[in-house]
C-alpha cells in the first residue's frame, strides 16, 4: 500500500497497466484475504456453539423425558401435573392426621379421651389410604429399586448432563432447588412408610389399661408418631422431586 501511494507521487504507474494491475490485485489479496479467514472463523465458531447447543437440548430433552417416566412409574398417574394434584390431596390427609393429638398416658389416663383420639385418627387414616389407593399404580415397582434407579438417574443428570448444559448457555434448575434434591434420598428412604397404613391400638387395648397394656400402648402411640413423621418427610421431599422435575420440564 505504501509503495502504490508512493508510486502514485512518483508516475511510476503511467504507461504500465499490467504492473498497475498486479499491484492492485496483490493488495487486493493483502486485505482480502485475512478479512475473509477472520469472517470464515467467526461463521465457524457461530455455527459450532449452534451445534454444540442443538445437541445439548436434544440429549437434554431425552434424558430428562426418561426421569419423568422413571418419576412417574410408581404412580398410577400418567403426567406430572396429575401427580402433584394428587400429593396436594394427600398432603391434605396427612395434615389432617397431624393435627390429632395424642394425650400422654398417666397412672389414671381418660380412656375416653384417648379412645375418641384413636377413633379419629381410624377415620383419618381411612381417608389418607383412600387418596393413596388413588396415588398407587396397579403394577407398582419394587420401591428399593426404583428409589434407587432415580437415585442414580438424577445423579447422572446432575454430574454428567447440567455440565454439558451449562457449557451449551442453556438453562438448569436453581441452586437452591439442587440444594434440595441433594437432601431428597435422605427423607425419601422411608418410601415405604407412605404406602404403609397406621398401627393403630385396638378398642379393647384402650379399654383395659394394664400396667403392661399401658406399656405397650405407649410404645404403640410412639411408633404412630414416627411414622406420621416419616411419611411427611418422604412427601416433602416428592414434592421437592416433582418441583425439580416440573422445572427441568418447562426448559427442554
Amino acid at each position: 500500500m505504501v509503495l502504490g501511494v508512493y508510486g502514485d507521487a512518483r508516475g511510476w504507474w503511467e504507461h504500465r497497466s499490467f504492473l498497475t494491475n498486479l499491484t492492485s490485485s496483490l493488495t487486493s489479496v493483502m486485505f482480502g484475504i485475512p478479512t475473509a479467514l477472520l469472517l470464515v472463523a467467526h461463521l465457524g465458531n457461530a455455527q459450532a456453539e449452534a451445534l454444540q447447543q442443538r445437541q445439548a437440548r436434544q440429549r437434554a430433552r431425552r434424558e430428562i423425558a426418561a426421569f419423568h417416566y422413571l418419576v412417574l412409574s410408581a404412580f398410577s398417574t400418567t403426567n406430572l401435573a396429575a401427580l402433584g394434584a394428587g400429593l396436594a390431596s394427600l398432603d391434605r390427609a396427612q395434615d389432617e392426621l397431624e393435627r390429632i393429638e395424642l394425650p400422654r398416658l398417666s397412672a389414671h389416663p381418660e380412656t375416653s379421651l384417648l379412645a375418641s383420639s384413636v377413633d379419629r385418627l381410624r377415620t383419618l387414616e381411612a381417608t389418607y389410604q383412600q387418596e393413596l389407593a388413588a396415588l398407587s399404580s396397579s403394577d407398582p415397582p419394587q420401591r428399593k429399586k426404583w428409589l434407587h434407579e432415580l437415585k442414580a438417574h438424577w445423579e447422572a443428570l446432575d454430574q454428567d448432563l447440567r455440565p454439558q448444559v451449562v457449557e451449551a448457555d442453556q438453562r438448569w434448575i436453581t441452586p437452591t432447588r439442587s440444594a434440595e434434591m441433594r437432601g431428597v434420598w435422605e427423607k425419601i428412604h422411608h418410601f415405604d412408610r407412605l404406602f404403609m397404613s397406621l398401627r393403630l391400638p385396638a378398642d379393647s387395648q384402650i379399654a383395659d389399661l394394664g400396667d403392661a397394656t399401658r406399656e405397650s400402648l405407649h410404645h404403640n402411640l410412639m411408633m404412630i408418631n414416627r411414622h406420621l413423621r416419616q411419611r411427611r418427610e418422604c412427601l416433602e421431599a416428592l414434592h421437592v422431586l416433582l418441583g425439580a422435575s416440573v422445572e427441568l420440564g418447562t426448559f427442554y
